[in-house]
């Protein structure tokens, strides 16, 4: 199998080398707890399930879902920073069977140059890197440059986060990554869904068909709808009839849903995600048993051969 959508972080000593020395000291202390017998259960996160989860934030109104899913972003931290590591990744590869998976990188926990160096000649993970921090108002020239400097570094594909970026789906800065990928041959990773996570620039539902124009300007530019929209999978069912160019992965999706867009939209649209840490770090186990129980025997094809087509492989 292949996971088309996960995270890492620096281990809490690199972290440490990192920070002025009241912080230092502070992570080093946070280490020193971690040592303690029972400690691990931090590290592991919180005990959900991804079907459980969908099925609460169903039951809530809006409101309330969104005090709730703050209050778990917090609660998740621990799994994201003491957690979230290469070498845990790895550990969680091994024990799933995922062959390669796509790392994804975050401003500012996860820098493009910090994930690069880790990944670096590595077969088994796939660097995505985020859109970059450039001045406002920099023109769409320089931000193409930045994008071509990303793509000739070494990075795999790019990550569109319009909630995190705190842009809208014309921006310059959007423009020039699909020209960069197209020019370079790289895939794009599109976030997608409704979310309520602090630090987020820009609120609401990060909305795909806001794209449309990008899609349809840059046909030969493959792009993972990441998160199948969450709630509303079948509000893009119709964007990925239109073009053929697009995937949605499956993190964050409940067997259910992802039956009804095999039904919709069949296997060759659809790859294997699981947002990796950010519930807990069993959450590779967690999406391939979802991607099994709603794709049956469709699911290998799935996590391998759309997998391969989307990154080119």
């Amino acid at each position: 199998m292949i996971d088309c959508h996960a995270h890492v972080f620096p281990e809490l000593d690199e972290m440490a080398r990192k920070l002025p020395g009241p912080a230092r000291g502070a992570v080093l202390a946070l280490e020193r707890v971690l040592r303690l017998p029972g400690a691990s259960r931090l590290v592991r996160g919180l005990p959900l399930d991804v079907e459980k989860l969908a099925e609460t934030r169903r039951r809530l109104p809006g409101p309330l879902r969104q005090i709730v899913e703050t209050v778990l972003s917090l609660g998740i931290a621990p799994a994201i920073l003491l957690g979230g590591s290469v070498r845990k990744l790895r550990e969680s590869m091994a024990r799933n069977g995922v062959l390669r998976t796509v790392v994804i990188a975050a401003h500012p926990t996860t820098p493009n140059e910090w994930l690069l160096g880790q990944v670096r000649g590595a077969t088994d993970l796939v660097p995505v890197a985020h859109v970059p921090e450039l001045p406002p108002g920099t023109p769409e020239a320089a931000w193409r440059d930045a994008f071509d400097a990303l793509a000739k570094d070494g990075f795999s594909g790019f990550k569109i986060h319009p909630n995190m970026d705190g842009r809208e789906g014309d921006d310059p800065a959007y423009r020039a990554l699909f020209a960069a990928a197209e020019a370079h041959h790289k895939f794009v990773i599109l976030h997608t869904g409704h979310f309520s996570v602090p630090g987020y620039r820009k609120r609401g539902p990060s909305d795909a068909q806001a794209f449309a124009p990008l899609f349809q300007a840059f046909p030969a530019v493959r792009v993972c709808l990441a998160h199948l929209n969450r709630d509303a999978p079948e509000a893009i069912w119709p964007l990925l009839a239109q073009h053929a160019q697009l995937f949605a992965d499956t993190s964050w999706q409940t067997p259910d849903s992802i039956r009804r867009t095999l039904a919709e939209v069949g296997p060759d649209r659809l790859v294997l995600g699981s947002d990796w840490p950010l519930l807990h770090t069993e959450l590779q186990a967690d999406a391939l048993a979802v991607l099994r129980a709603g794709a049956g025997a469709q699911a290998g094809r799935i996590g391998l051969d759309s997998a391969r087509r989307l990154l080119g492989t």
